[in-house]
């Protein structure tokens, strides 16, 4: 299976380029498939060997294949720690309360290891909102959307957005997409921090990995988390954290 994975790589770099969006879904899509090899058989060292180099493989093309996280001018930061990150109330009740009704009834609250009603290898959107809580959208995406940016998903004519997953008090601390590897049972989280509307900073990854491995109770090594990077400043320091 990796030498498959090797040739489709890099016939993608060829054809794509080697930092292309297209190379991540490729290499996202085999780290799935790995942590999901890896959750029936843990002491595969040559399976988690390969794991952990694509965490860096796919780390570093995030950094430079076009995923900025720039500030948004409708959220803001009302705490520092923990970091909680405000979607402005007026922009949501004029772009996206309409659809509340529609989104509400399939939110689902995460409070344990068994999927319940989510499934596995798919991506999901998601918010850690401000009190810890992990709270997803109950609407499957294709893998291939992870990368290249969501199908448009509509409801009530609305497209929705990650504040519509905590549509009372509108506040994250992180947000972004998620795949859950493994059920019934939880055995890895593949996540990234891609929310154009709470534009969560690199630092959010520690609170994915602590909210996701307290409770799915993983080992945070089997919570991989993909950042998007704070652009340069120019000023000499290193914003990325």
């Amino acid at each position: 299976m990796t030498a498959e994975y090797d040739a489709l790589a890099r016939l993608t770099a060829e054809r794509y380029g080697p930092r292309s969006q297209a190379l991540v879904f490729v290499l996202t899509e085999e780290l799935i498939r790995l942590r999901t090899v890896l959750a029936g058989d843990p002491g595969a060292m040559v399976i988690a060997a390969r794991v952990d180099r694509l965490r860096v493989a796919i780390q570093d093309l995030y950094r430079v294949s076009g995923f900025p996280a720039l500030p948004s001018p409708s959220s803001r930061v009302v705490s520092e720690s923990p970091l909680v990150i405000e979607f402005d109330r007026d922009r949501f009740e004029e772009r996206y309360a309409a659809a509340v009704p529609v989104v509400s009834p399939r939110l689902v609250e995460v409070s344990g290891p068994l999927l319940g009603p989510l499934r596995a290898g798919v991506p999901y959107m998601f918010v850690i909102d401000d009190r810890g809580t992990l709270v997803v959208w109950n609407r499957a995406f294709r893998l291939r959307d992870l990368v290249f940016g969501r199908a448009t998903a509509m409801a009530a004519g609305v497209r929705v957005a990650h504040p519509l997953l905590v549509p009372q008090r509108l506040m994250a601390q992180a947000a972004g997409e998620i795949v859950f590897v493994g059920e019934p049972r939880v055995c890895a989280v593949v996540a990234n921090t891609k929310s154009g509307h709470f534009r969560p900073p690199p630092a959010t990854r520690d609170t994915i990995r602590r909210v996701c491995s307290t409770v799915l109770e993983l080992d945070r090594r089997d919570v991989d988390v993909f950042t998007l990077e704070l652009p340069d400043t120019g000023d000499g320091h290193d914003r990325r954290s």
